[in-house]
Parts: C-alpha cells; structure tokens; sequence
C-alpha cells in the first residue's frame, strides 16, 4: 500500500511516493528502503503494488510507457500494481492487465493514497495552477499521509525539466 503522485507542466513536472511497506495478511506497516520513484532516461517513473514489480521496473531503463507495460506482462509478475510514468508529452498510467492511459489532466494519482492525493493534486491545480510541480507533489503526499494509514513519510519528491 502507498501513494504515488505526480503533477505535469509544460516545461516541467514531479513525480513522489511515500516510503510505506504495508502486509495486508498480517497488518504490519513498516518503511522501505527501496525507493518507489525513479528516473528513467526522459522519464519520471513510480510504482505502487506488489513489490516484485517495484524491483522489476526499476531495471528496466525506457522511457515509453507501451514498452515498460510489455516488459513487465513479460516477466509474470504474480499480484497487482500500477505504475505511473510522465513525460514531456504528459502522465501515463500502467495498469497490471497490461493497459496503459495517456491522462489529459496534468496530474495523477496511484496506490491506496490515490483518492486523497487526486483530490489534493485537483484542488491544487484549481487554486493555484502556478504552483511549482514539486510543491504540487509534496502537498498531494502529506495530505495521503494525513488521512491514509499506509501512506508514511519519508517521501521522495523528483523533479525533471523539459526543453
């Protein structure tokens, strides 16, 4: 369980994650290492789920989100995830079935913080569409870790700038 946020601008964008390990078997909570966001070549690159698929998308290095998806259907991951991806053309999400969405909103949310991060990442953008994407972000994560139990601090905010 975890929240991964991103938020998209025309010449720059974030994206972040929570540091949560949640077993829902045996309701521990504890706080990973393994980072959740990366880059990835022209890419920003999150992943909430199962964490075999966090450890297999981290070694694959594109920056096209049809290929990332097909890489992972490849290697069988067993359980459910879903990867954001964003890039100079906008946000990306990849879903375990295979399917990938190209979002017209300039933000998105995945994991069990995705509700409140949404909601957070809309106000924001309603109010203050200005925003520097990195405090867009961190505003989406702290808000998750308020009202979300498994979405825990530290988070881990990467910016990139598009030319």
């Amino acid at each position: 369980m975890t929240v991964i946020a991103a938020y998209w601008k025309e010449n720059s964008a974030s994206i972040g994650g929570d540091c949560g390990a949640y077993d829902v078997d045996s309701d521990l909570l504890q706080k990973s290492r393994i980072p959740k966001v990366w880059t990835s070549q022209n890419a920003l690159v999150g992943v909430a789920g199962t964490q075999r698929a966090i450890n297999v998308a981290q070694k694959i290095y594109v920056d096209d989100p049809y290929a990332l998806a097909r890489q992972m259907q490849v290697a069988e991951i067993r359980g459910e995830w879903v990867a954001l991806m964003v890039r100079k053309d906008g946000i990306y999400e990849l879903d375990s079935d295979g399917s990938v969405f190209h979002f017209t909103e300039p933000y998105s949310a995945i994991g069990s913080g995705q509700a409140v991060a949404l909601g957070a990442l809309a106000a924001v953008n309603l109010v203050t569409p200005d925003i520097p994407t990195s405090t867009a972000v961190n505003i989406a994560l702290e808000a998750s870790g308020l009202h979300t139990a498994s979405c825990i601090p530290p988070y881990r905010v990467l910016t990139t700038q598009f030319l």
